[in-house]
């Protein structure tokens, strides 16, 4: 499993357009995204070099829409490779999912069009990971997704952060 501030680590890029390479001593790393620096929740269709990634965001938007009907469940059995599911237990991510929502309330909306797909090697492997916006009652949230390009259904790695609070959450 891939841990997300690996990639915090090479954010030493070069910036073209919605395309951006960072220095990696493995490979380089690619981003592809809708929207712009500063407006990174725009919903547009996929970019002519985003296009193979669609099933990404197929299993992407998927799997918001089941955090968005709290099947936290139905995302561990449909969308969980092996290897993720050895490391949490179905109960554990249902409780996970719902202290989320109990800290940042429940999904309000996303953008099925918004995308961000980074493209790196870790430990010889090619990971790709799917990044969704998502806006829950008292936060924005980026959603991480992350997969074996040879399997855009299998998840093997799924990590949130608040972009930012909306209001005050009560604890």
């Amino acid at each position: 499993m891939i841990r997300i501030t690996v990639l915090c680590s090479l954010l030493a890029g070069v910036i073209l357009g919605s395309t951006m390479t960072f220095a990696s001593p493995e490979k380089p790393v690619v981003t592809l995204r809708s929207g712009t620096i500063e407006n990174d929740d725009i919903a547009e269709p996929l970019s002519k070099d985003s296009k193979k990634f669609k099933p990404l965001l197929d299993t992407s938007n998927m799997i918001v829409k089941s955090l968005k009907k709290k099947a936290y469940g139905d995302i561990y059995e449909k969308n969980f490779h092996p290897e993720l599911a050895k490391l949490i237990s179905s109960k554990k991510f249902i409780e996970l999912n719902e202290k989320i929502v109990f800290d940042l309330g429940p999904v309000e909306t996303y953008k099925p069009m918004q995308w961000y797909f980074v493209c790196i090697e870790e430990g010889g492997k090619d990971i790709l990971i799917s990044v969704k916006i998502v806006h829950h009652r008292a936060a924005v949230v980026y959603y991480k997704f992350t997969f074996y390009p040879d399997n855009p259904r299998g998840i093997i790695g799924f990590y949130y952060s608040v972009k930012h609070l909306r209001v005050k959450v009560k604890s």
